[in-house]
């Protein structure tokens, strides 16, 4: 069978084609997600209040964070910058690189992983993704938000399930992860029980 009858056979399946449509839909919804979290939560620890313009990000953030990288592009410096405070490791920001690539091939190049024979998407990067968000959104709500809490006692603190932290990114990406690879009729349940809740609460005509 030559390559070009391969990659025929690879289009005109139609349950191939959904599916990869499918996951690069999730591949750049995820990467995003992550994306988020890299950069934003740097910059809200830099940030002091808001005026008229928007947000007031100190100026630490730019002898901090973006002096970091050499071009100061926020993503590469807030990499560096979870480095420098161990959030993550050398051989994490090169699995982010090598996530961002495929990325970048998914939203420019779709065509070709749904023509393509020999182009596939990795999906073990979704796992190098899911990891990377919890060690970095784990690392702030535990390292960041909660240890300056004026509320939290250190008992409290000190009793935290550490490895069970959830960020809300964590939980966006566990339920459309889940839905894609796990049990869609587990979710549809979820969204019934919620559903008939809205409506017991507000009617029908919400």
């Amino acid at each position: 069978m030559t390559k070009n009858e391969k990659d025929m056979l690879k289009f005109f399946d139609t349950k191939n084609i959904y599916y990869n449509f499918m996951l690069s839909s999730l591949f750049i919804t995820a990467y995003d997600l992550l994306k988020n979290s890299i950069i934003s939560q740097i910059e809200s620890f830099y940030t002091n209040g808001f005026d008229q313009s928007g947000y007031i990000i100190s100026k630490e953030y730019q002898t901090k964070v973006l002096a970091l990288d050499p071009k100061k592009n926020k993503l590469q410096a807030s990499l560096l910058w979870l480095m420098s405070y161990n959030v993550i490791t050398e051989e994490d920001k090169n699995k982010f690189e090598k996530i961002k690539c495929q990325r970048n091939l998914l939203a420019h190049e779709t065509i070709n992983f749904l023509i393509d024979s020999e182009k596939e998407i990795d999906t073990n990067l979704f796992v190098d993704i899911k990891n990377l968000l919890k060690k970095i959104d784990q690392w702030f709500v535990l390292e960041v938000e909660l240890t300056t809490d004026p509320d939290m006692t250190k008992e409290e603190y000190d009793s935290i399930d550490r490895e069970n932290v959830q960020s809300m990114r964590m939980l966006y990406l566990d339920y459309l992860m889940g839905i894609i690879f796990g049990n869609p009729e587990e979710y549809e349940n979820v969204f019934k029980e919620f559903k008939n809740t809205i409506y017991a609460k507000y009617g029908d005509k919400f």
